[in-house]
Formats: C-alpha cells, sequence, structure tokens
C-alpha cells in the first residue's frame, strides 16, 4: 500500500500577536494581528469560527504573494463576539484546492477578581489565572497566580503591608487588594 504525502508550502510562518484578546477599548490586546508569507498570489480569506460555525468572515481578497499582516478586532458584522475560545482560519486556495491554517485565540474582556483571604500567610482567591503585581512591605513582586485559592511564599519577615493587582492573558486588569 502507498500513501502520496503532497506537502503545501503557499502559506508560510503564520503566526497570531497574541493568543487572547480583549476588545473592550482600553487599548491593550483590544484586535489579533496574523501574520504570515505567502509564496504566490492566491485568493485568500479570514473567518472566525465557534467550533464548526462560522461567526464572522473578516476578509476575502486575491492576496499578492509575500509577507502579509491581516487584523481582527473581535467583531462580527460590528457587533463584539461573545468571550470565549475561537479559531481564527486562514483559507488560501491553490493547486490543491481550498487549504484552511488554523489558529486557537481566545477572547476575554472580564478583568480577573481576586480576594485575598489571609495577609498574614498571603492566601488568595482569583477568578482565573493571572499575574500579580504585588507590593509586599514596599517591595515589588511579580507572581504568576493559578485560578482558585493559593499562597505566595514569603519568608523574608513578617508581613506588614500587602497591596496587590491581577492582570489576565488577555491585558484585563482587576481591582487591587
Amino acid at each position: 500500500q502507498q500513501l502520496e504525502l503532497v506537502v503545501d508550502r503557499t502559506l508560510a510562518g503564520l503566526a497570531a500577536s497574541t493568543p487572547a484578546i480583549s476588545p473592550n477599548a482600553d487599548g491593550v490586546n483590544d484586535t489579533l494581528s496574523l501574520s504570515f508569507t505567502l509564496s504566490q498570489q492566491v485568493p485568500l480569506r479570514l473567518e472566525v469560527r465557534k467550533g464548526t460555525t462560522v461567526v464572522a468572515s473578516v476578509y476575502s481578497t486575491v492576496a499578492a504573494a509575500g509577507p502579509q499582516t491581516l487584523t481582527w478586532d473581535g467583531t462580527a458584522v460590528g457587533v463584539r463576539v461573545p468571550d470565549g475560545a475561537y479559531s481564527v482560519v486562514v483559507t488560501v486556495t491553490d493547486a490543491f484546492g481550498e487549504v484552511p491554517y488554523t489558529l486557537p485565540i481566545t477572547v476575554d474582556t472580564t478583568p480577573p477578581v481576586l480576594t485575598l483571604l489571609d495577609k498574614a500567610t498571603l492566601r488568595f482567591q482569583l477568578s482565573e489565572p493571572a499575574t500579580l503585581t504585588m507590593s509586599i512591605n514596599g517591595r515589588p513582586l511579580e507572581y504568576a497566580a493559578p485560578k482558585g485559592a493559593f499562597s505566595v511564599p514569603w519568608t523574608t519577615e513578617a508581613i506588614t503591608s500587602v497591596s496587590a493587582q491581577p492582570r489576565d492573558a488577555a491585558g484585563n486588569v482587576g481591582a487591587a487588594t
């Protein structure tokens, strides 16, 4: 039994500017940029899908060979899509037919919620994974925190003051504690 393998090099180097966007007009990760290179002029289309359903047809054209950049603003027909997991699909049509290239993307406009449970042990509760920008006894600290309850390691001295502000992967900033 023989297997025929075909390699299509029409589109190369597909990359997203960020794995999560937050199209809430705060100036942080409000749009997604896709970059790639085409080896030849081809019909090209960019769609955003939720599962197998197309929720936004972003771009459709015949694109020239060379470096390309496409942008999506998190909307479908001018209306922001709901938070959730999506796929961006760049489809080129060449001698092999339609060839889709897919990347996962998350739309997240909700800031993380951080609660200080116990100051003495630096025990917190967090609504989603986030990076905490902290000040403990006046000393700055960044800490990658998981969703749920957790403690920030601190053995230097007794804790007299603490402040913390969470920032999620999409750039949403929660209230400081």
